[in-house]
């Protein structure tokens, strides 16, 4: 589950970002054949009352990994590996990666699920934390929501989706869906927060 954090640190709870693929490539051109399934959008540092962090400047200054292959080299195998099973498959991988950590990951501090504090100069336990989080919160969703009658290609109410989400994860959701040119609402993204 998430932790809850100190407001000195800039934020109140961290919120994981979920893309369903269908929903993802019904509405926006895709590279990649889309799998009825959950893949991460990002875990990000955000507040209740007043605007989320973003694009923080820690201090040292670091810069993210210049491609893949540098990543592949300085960080871990099994997260490198884990983050390329669980994000969306496109050739742009990498891109994702930097800009989620540089527009979040750079804003998170403290208290962490893999280490023993996030320091926001390290990308890498960032994303030992983002696999963390996802594989504990993410893992099976798809299934657990098929053993609650939410079957993909099937149309639902947002509140009946949002019911059936709250109910396998066991903590506040939110969705969003957006318009294809069939004029039909898709499911994008969900996020989950911590529950206080």
């Amino acid at each position: 589950m998430f932790y809850q954090y100190s407001t000195s640190l800039g934020y109140d709870y961290l919120a994981l970002s979920i893309t369903w693929q269908k929903g993802f490539c019904a509405v926006s051109a895709c590279n990649f054949k889309a799998t009825p399934i959950f893949s991460l959008h990002g875990l990000w540092p955000s507040n209740l009352l007043k605007a989320s962090p973003r694009n923080c400047q820690p201090t040292p200054a670091v810069t993210f990994p210049k491609d893949i292959m540098e990543i592949k080299k300085k960080w871990k195998s099994g997260i490198v590996s884990q983050l390329q099973s669980i994000t969306i498959p496109s050739k742009s991988q990498y891109n994702i990666w930097s800009y989620e950590w540089k527009t979040h990951g750079t804003c998170m501090v403290g208290k962490s699920f893999t280490n023993n504090t996030l320091d926001a100069t390290n990308p890498e336990a960032y994303y030992s934390d983002t696999v963390y989080a996802f594989s504990n919160n993410v893992a099976g969703l798809s299934r657990k929501l098929f053993d609650k009658n939410v079957k993909p290609g099937f149309e639902y109410l947002a509140n009946e989706l949002l019911s059936a989400l709250k109910d396998v994860i066991g903590s506040p959701v939110t969705i969003v869906c957006a318009t294809a040119n069939d004029k039909k609402q898709y499911l994008q993204e969900s996020a989950m927060f911590h529950d206080k």
